[in-house]
Formats: structure tokens, sequence, C-alpha cells
């Protein structure tokens, strides 16, 4: 963490809401056929603003098994990588990090 740190990564300090894995189906640009994929998506709260985190998951993981990978309320650092304002839902892409003691 404190390499990201040094090197300027830009992070911020989240409290954990919830989180749900499923699989979408969507319309494939590039053929026009429906496609489909698997998303996790995480909600956390980011001081009084409620943010949306997708991260899209191999074809082959098994989301039945899926668990939330923090309890709600704790602490969790989120390395973003991509924000957006999305019609008043704010989404990042990112990964969560524990909160190191």
């Amino acid at each position: 963490m404190q390499k990201m740190i040094e090197q300027g990564t830009p992070l911020a300090l989240v409290e954990y809401r919830s989180g749900k894995a499923e699989t979408i189906t969507y319309r494939d640009k590039t053929t026009g056929r429906s496609a489909t994929m698997k998303l996790i998506t995480h909600n956390v709260e980011a001081g009084n603003n409620a943010v949306q985190i997708g991260e899209r998951v191999p074809d082959e993981q098994n989301l039945t098994d899926w668990q939330p990978p923090f309890k709600k309320g704790s602490q969790c650092v989120l390395v973003i990588e991509s924000f957006t304002k999305d019609k008043g839902v704010y989404k990042a892409g990112g990964k969560l990090h524990p909160l190191a003691a």
C-alpha cells in the first residue's frame, strides 16, 4: 500500500456496504447477438456518497459460491482506475483492498 501511495496512485478510504454476483445478458455490438458475462458489483460509501464498483469475472468462475470479501461497515481502500457519474450514480473501476492495521 505504501508503494502505491508513493507512486501517486489514487486511493480512497471507503466503507463496504454490500456486494452481489450475477450473470447479465447484453447485446454484443459487433455480432448483434445476445451474449452473457459474469459480474460482481460492490456497493461502498465514500463520505456521504454511495459508489458502485463493477468487477468482471472470468466465465469459468462459479458464482454460486461467491461471498462478499468484507463485512458490512468494514473500512477498506479503493484503488481507483476509473471514476464516472452516470444518472446520479457514482461508478468506479478499481480494486478493493483491506485496510491494513
